[in-house]
C-alpha cells in the first residue's frame, strides 16, 4: 500500500517524538566529549568560593584514543564469494574494485575519508547513517535550478568520476525504524541557509514552498526528507514544523513512489 503524504508527515512526527530520549542521550554524549559541564554542576557557597571546579577529560581522552586507533586503518571492502562458481568470484572482484573507487572519490569530495565521520558517529552515538547518492540525479537536479556555470561544472566533474557517492550523515538529524529484515523507514530534518536552499533547489521551489523571497540569505531553512519502502517525499519550510500545506520537492508525481528495490540509506548500530 502506498503511503500518502499525510501519512508520511504523521509518521515523521511520531518518529521524532519516539526518539526524544535517544536525542537527549546523544546531546549528553556530546557534552562529555566537549567537556561542557553545565548540568548538575555544584553551586559555590560559603567557604567553597575559593574552589575551582574542573571538568574531567576522561571521556574525551577515551573517545580521541579510540578514534585514532580505529581510523588509522583503511576499511576492507569484501563481497561474499561462491567457491563453486569461478564466474561469480570474478564478478565479486569487480564489485570490490568499484566500491573502493566510489569510497575513495566520496572521501575526496568530503575532503576526508568517509570512515572518519562514520567512526566519529559510532564512538559518540553507537550508530551511523550513510546515504548512497546517484551523481547523475544530483546533476539533473542542478540543471533544473538557477545554479551558476561553476556549480554545474563541479557536479559534471563529479558525475564523470563516479556514478555514486557515499555521504556520512549527522545521526542527530535522522530518525529511523526497522524490522527483522532491515530498514523500513527513514526521516531526516536538516537546517541550511536560504542561500544554500536556493543553490540546491532553485528559487521557484522555494516560492512554491511559501517561503518569502524577501528572506535573508543567512536565514535558516528546514529540509525534510522521508523514505519508506514505497515512497520518497521531500519538502522545505521556514520553521521546522510539519504542516499539511508544505509544497513537495520530491514525491508530487506518481504518488511519491521511488520504484527502488531498497531505501538508499544505511543505518548501522555498533
Amino acid at each position: 500500500m502506498t503511503t500518502t503524504i499525510e501519512q508520511a508527515k504523521e509518521h515523521a512526527e511520531d518518529l521524532v517524538m519516539n526518539s526524544a530520549d535517544l536525542k537527549t542521550m546523544q546531546d549528553e554524549m556530546d557534552a562529555m566529549i566537549l567537556m561542557d559541564w553545565t548540568n548538575n554542576k555544584p553551586v559555590r557557597a560559603g567557604q567553597q568560593d575559593s574552589l575551582r571546579f574542573t571538568t574531567s577529560p576522561e571521556a574525551r581522552n577515551a573517545y580521541l584514543g579510540a578514534l585514532r586507533i580505529l581510523s588509522s586503518t583503511e576499511p576492507i571492502i569484501s563481497v561474499p564469494r561462491n567457491n563453486n562458481d569461478s564466474k561469480l568470484n570474478s564478478v565479486a572482484d569487480q564489485i570490490e574494485k568499484i566500491c573502493k573507487g566510489i569510497w575513495y572519490q566520496s572521501g575526496r569530495l568530503a575532503q576526508r575519508p568517509v570512515h572518519y565521520d562514520l567512526l566519529n558517529s559510532l564512538l559518540r552515538y553507537d550508530e551511523y547513517h550513510l546515504a548512497i547518492k546517484n551523481t547523475q540525479d544530483m546533476l539533473d537536479q542542478c540543471k533544473d535550478t538557477a545554479a551558476s556555470p561553476a556549480e554545474k561544472h563541479r557536479l559534471e566533474k563529479l558525475a564523470a568520476s563516479t556514478p555514486y557517492i557515499f555521504e556520512a550523515m549527522d545521526v542527530k538529524n535522522g530518525y529511523w525504524e526497522r524490522d527483522p529484515l532491515g530498514l523500513t523507514c527513514y526521516y531526516r530534518k536538516t537546517s541550511l541557509t536560504y542561500a544554500q536552499a536556493v543553490n540546491l533547489f532553485g528559487e521557484k521551489a522555494l516560492e512554491k514552498s511559501h517561503i518569502s523571497p524577501t528572506t535573508r540569505q543567512s536565514d535558516i531553512i528546514y529540509h525534510h526528507d522521508y523514505w519508506d519502502l514505497t515512497v520518497h517525499y521531500s519538502w522545505l519550510d521556514l520553521y521546522g514544523e510539519v504542516t499539511p500545506t508544505d509544497h513537495l520537492l520530491v514525491g508530487a508525481d506518481d504518488h511519491g513512489r521511488h520504484n527502488l528495490p531498497y531505501i538508499p540509506i544505511v543505518c548501522q548500530v555498533a
